[in-house]
C-alpha cells in the first residue's frame, strides 16, 4: 500500500514538472507584425501568437517581457492573411506580457 502511495506520488511529481517545462517566463522578445500575424522574436527565431490580442495595442518592434507556453492549435489558423509567407518556429499562446 506505501508503496503504491510512492509509486502515485512520484507520478504527479513528475507530470507536474512535465506540464511546467512547457512554460517560457519572463523572456525578452520582440513583437513583429506584418499581414500574416503577430510574431514574438526571439533566440533567432519568430514564434507565431494565437491569441493575437495580446499584443494587439503594442506597437511593431517594440521590446516586451513575455510569459509563453507552445500550441497545438492556434486560432490564427482561420483567420484572413495576405499572401505572404512568414516563416515562424512554432506556435504560442501568451500568458502574460509588458512592454520594457
Amino acid at each position: 500500500m506505501l508503496k503504491n502511495i510512492s509509486l502515485l506520488g512520484f507520478i504527479i511529481f513528475l507530470f507536474i514538472g512535465v506540464i511546467s517545462c512547457d512554460n517560457k517566463t519572463n523572456k525578452k522578445s520582440i513583437v513583429i507584425k506584418d499581414c500574416t500575424g503577430g510574431y514574438l522574436q526571439m533566440e533567432g527565431g519568430d514564434f507565431r501568437v494565437c491569441n493575437r490580442s495580446k499584443v494587439e495595442n503594442i506597437p511593431n518592434g517594440t521590446e516586451v517581457i513575455a510569459t509563453f507556453r507552445s500550441s497545438s492549435t492556434c486560432e490564427a489558423d482561420d483567420e484572413i492573411v495576405c499572401m505572404m509567407y512568414h516563416p515562424s518556429q512554432g506556435d504560442i499562446r501568451i500568458s502574460k506580457v509588458k512592454t520594457r
